[in-house]
């Protein structure tokens, strides 16, 4: 079975509507405070993705860390599982 996971942003002009932005039973995080094109450069949105991606690694393996822009405008992150 895959997992995945669904980032999202309220905030998003570009994706509509933003909270049909996700997928049956993957894990969804929302982000407030930053852009769709802003979760590329926020480093709590990157840090939310090595997370995402090393959940299903091996025990013991580790991600890159990607060198990503400090933006101060993120809000706050909420995971939830989906319905």
């Amino acid at each position: 079975l895959a997992r995945f996971s669904v980032i999202r942003t309220w905030q998003d002009n570009i994706v509509a509507p933003q909270g049909d932005q996700t997928l049956p039973g993957a894990t969804t995080i929302d982000f407030e405070g930053v852009g769709h094109v802003g979760l590329v450069y926020h480093r709590v949105v990157g840090d939310a993705v090595i997370a995402a991606l090393t959940r299903g690694a091996a025990p013991g393996a580790t991600a890159p860390r990607p060198t990503v822009a400090r933006h101060d405008t993120l809000a706050n992150a909420k995971t939830r599982p989906a319905c």
